[in-house]
């Protein structure tokens, strides 16, 4: 069914992401995702520069892969899932979000910098969840994965700040204590799940109320 676009901008959201036939969606993902890249590439470039000429460790400490990174995979993937209007498959997702960590885990092992990493990860995220679900478009899911990424990179910093602040520490005193470092990373995985299942319950609501004045198709239960 081919969304009604003389409904509220929020609406006609909802529709590129949910039906990804309508009308001039593909070209709207085309041009949104562009931006997107091309305003990550400035920023992630400065952490590249950044890490050129200052010594970060990038590594992960085995406990902080089992005890933040898979969770947080995972929470990432839900978020992609519900970003692009899909059901919260979670058979798909748990394997998939320690396929991500297990691979951030390894790439940290390179002699690569904070940003290099990242870059490499939202492509490969992007091509893997193109290949596994082969209902969007390749452009659409990149930027689903770029704005994914930005949202789990605000709330860490916006965590990592007032854990900080309570602690009376900072990052490099913290990450000499592995323990204490993949625990600091818990409340942004749990605000992750917050945000996602928040949207996914809006959502179903919102498509619901659609449904109801037979603009949509009521969605599957």
């Amino acid at each position: 069914m081919i969304c009604k676009y003389k409904l509220m901008p929020k609406s006609v959201f909802l529709c590129c992401y949910t039906q990804p036939m309508a009308g001039n969606c593909n070209k709207t993902a085309k041009y949104t995702v562009m931006t997107t890249v091309i305003i990550s590439a400035i920023l992630y470039s400065d952490v590249i520069l950044v890490g050129r000429f200052l010594p970060v460790d990038i590594t992960m400490p085995v406990i902080t892969l089992f005890i933040q990174g898979i969770p947080e995979a995972i929470s990432l993937y839900a978020l992609f899932f519900v970003l692009l209007g899909m059901k919260l498959e979670w058979r798909k997702i748990v394997p998939l979000g320690a396929g991500l960590a297990a691979a951030a885990y390894l790439l940290r092992l390179l002699p690569l910098v904070p940003g290099e990493s990242m870059i490499i990860l939202i492509f490969l995220n992007a091509a893997a969840f193109s290949c596994l679900t082969r209902q969007h478009s390749y452009t659409r899911v990149l930027f689903t994965v770029v704005a994914g990424t930005a949202i789990l990179a605000l709330l860490e910093a916006l965590s990592g700040t007032i854990s900080f602040q309570l602690l009376h520490t900072n990052a490099v005193v913290a990450k000499q204590h592995p323990l204490l470092w993949s625990l600091l990373g818990l409340p942004q995985v749990v605000a992750l799940f917050i945000i996602t299942l928040g949207i996914y319950r809006y959502q179903h609501l919102y498509k619901a109320k659609l449904a109801s004045d037979g603009v949509l198709t009521p969605p599957d239960a």
